[in-house]
């Protein structure tokens, strides 16, 4: 109904990224089907003010590790063993997957055998 009323429009009125979406729907190029993925998801996506968007970094830089393995005291937050700070695992406290930011704040010490026997069904 938007793409009608868009198009009924004078030209110089009419709303450029629909029109281009709406001659896009036209055609089955690969072009055509990246350019109409990328219109409906910006339009659904500016359509949810409340969206959060996901954190797009999702592995700690080296600063980061540092950070958090001195302030941990390089020991497992899970089982208290030390860890080398070459072998440790920088562990998200609220996952990734479940929006957690990938910062000091939100990580941990873990060893590997810890972090391995988490996964993603971590309770918080």
């Amino acid at each position: 109904m938007r793409r009608i009323k868009n198009k009924e429009l004078p030209e110089d009125e009419q709303d450029s990224a629909m029109s281009a979406f709406t001659d896009a729907a036209r055609s089955d190029s690969i072009p055509s089907m990246r350019y109409r993925h990328e219109y409906l998801k910006s339009t659904v996506v500016s359509a949810i003010p409340s969206l959060v968007m996901k954190d797009p970094t999702r592995g700690f830089s080296p600063e980061q590790r540092m950070a958090i393995y001195r302030r941990d005291g390089g020991k497992c937050q899970n089982c208290s063993v030390q860890c080398e700070e070459s072998e440790f695992h920088a562990d998200h406290v609220v996952p990734h997957s479940r929006g957690g930011k990938t910062s000091v704040a939100n990580g941990r010490v873990l060893c590997a055998q810890c972090n391995q026997s988490l996964g993603d069904s971590q309770a918080f």
